[in-house]
């Protein structure tokens, strides 16, 4: 016999944290379920035969259909650990209680990498969460708003015995506040979920870099640094290699990156050079086989931020460059110079929709206000301001991430005038 739960989406947001999945999971287990398989909107539980098992869900930071994703499951499942599911990013997994830890990390530093990866799930969540909860305030007290006017606009024919507006509103007034309550108490829970991440990750890196530093050379505050990084269609690579290359001549080598920074530890001045490359082969094997051979020729990855690839080599005196001629570099700025101009226009394209729609129809608010107003008592720019503001704002997001994605092309197109220019200089 089977039993089935049924789950709506929101259950993986209150189970981000693997020690509420835990909770949940053992009310279950105390009547002889055993969770057996996971699903877009199901858990699927059987009834147990005796076997003990243990149960663990992971954020993974790779999703799990990528190929590196699915090798790491299969390295897994080759432990004797069973997949049950995934979903996003969360990984489920099963296996025998056979007096193995329940952490699924042979080190301290890749719980803190999960950690992280945990925290920022919850957070972003509540954020989300607290944006619809204030969308559905703002609609309630706007519906609650105009119908207060029109019972004022028509006090006569209610006094009369018509229907009250405000009282056939309340329904759908209470409904959208009631909403909103709900989102506003997902957003405190995922905010207090998430407040003890950043402590337990610390804790967890200081224990792991002091278990890995050698001894008399531990990690100390002085040893790292952090830098502003702004959102990927902001970054310039040109940019990007003067930083990374002007800190290590400072003795500041890049080490990975964080929540809107990029961290750096200290090293030994000009020990190595970076170079930043935009891959435009979207597929893992391309993108896999093109890291494997660059490390062939001692250029290792340190790490990558949407399209780009951080790569460095330690610095022999000898240039670093990723193409051997100009052909092969103009070729790779052609295909960047084309993704980004694909982009704006895609962007400033999409912009131009509501930036319109809001423009319309402030400037009927203009024309048109002040006679229906004083006809009817209408307060036409009160019952329209949501969806000029909607638009508005919507149309403002998106022009900004067209500019920057222009911006990029702009500086895309002279990087690609220059080495044009360098090629007819050597022809």
């Amino acid at each position: 016999m089977l039993k089935r739960k049924l789950c709506v989406i929101w259950i993986w947001y209150l189970l981000y944290d693997n020690a509420r999945f835990q909770r949940w999971l053992a009310r279950h287990r105390r009547h002889e379920w055993e969770l057996a398989d996971v699903g877009c909107i199901f858990f699927r539980f059987e009834r147990g035969d005796g076997t003990h098992y243990r149960y663990y869900m992971q954020m993974m930071k790779d999703d799990p259909d990528t190929k590196r994703g699915r090798d790491y499951l299969a390295g897994v499942e080759g432990l004797g650990v069973t997949c049950l599911g995934c979903f996003w990013h969360r990984a489920f997994f099963r296996w025998e209680d056979d007096g193995r830890p329940v952490e699924m990390f042979s080190d301290l530093a890749s719980q803190a990498l999960e950690a992280k990866c945990v925290r920022i799930a919850q957070l972003a969540a509540a954020v989300w969460c607290a944006v619809n909860a204030a969308l559905l305030f703002f609609r309630a007290w706007l519906d609650f708003d105009a119908a207060r006017g029109f019972d004022e606009l028509y006090a006569d024919l209610i006094a009369a015995g018509a229907p009250s507006i405000a009282e056939a509103w309340a329904p759908r007034i209470a409904m959208y506040a009631a909403f909103g309550l709900l989102w506003l108490g997902l957003t405190v829970w995922g905010v207090r979920g998430g407040a003890h991440a950043p402590e337990m990750a610390r804790a967890q890196r200081r224990t792991a870099r002091s278990r890995i530093d050698p001894p008399g050379k531990e990690t100390t505050m002085n040893d790292v640094k952090k830098t502003w990084c702004g959102p990927v269609y902001t970054l310039d690579p040109e940019k990007m290699e003067r930083q990374f290359n002007r800190l290590s001549a400072e003795g500041w080598q890049l080490e990975g990156t964080g929540w809107f920074s990029l961290r750096y530890r200290r090293g030994k001045p000009n020990e190595y050079r970076y170079r930043v490359q935009y891959l435009y082969e979207s597929r893992d094997g391309q993108r896999d086989d093109y890291v494997r051979g660059l490390a062939e020729l001692g250029v290792e990855l340190v790490m990558d931020i949407g399209s780009f690839l951080i790569l460095r080599r330690r610095n022999d005196g000898t240039p670093f460059e990723l193409f051997s001629d100009l052909d092969s570099r103009i070729t790779s700025e052609k295909r960047y110079l084309r993704t980004r101009g694909l982009l704006a226009a895609f962007w400033l394209v999409l912009a131009a929709g509501p930036l319109r729609r809001a423009a319309v129809w402030y400037g009927c608010i203009l024309e048109y206000a002040a006679d229906l107003t004083a006809e009817s008592g209408i307060d036409l720019p009160r019952l329209w301001a949501e969806g000029i503001l909607t638009d508005a704002l919507l149309g403002l997001l998106w022009l900004i991430m067209g500019v920057g994605f222009l911006r990029q092309a702009y500086r895309s197109a002279k990087r690609l005038r220059r080495l044009r220019q360098a090629r007819l200089i050597e022809e």
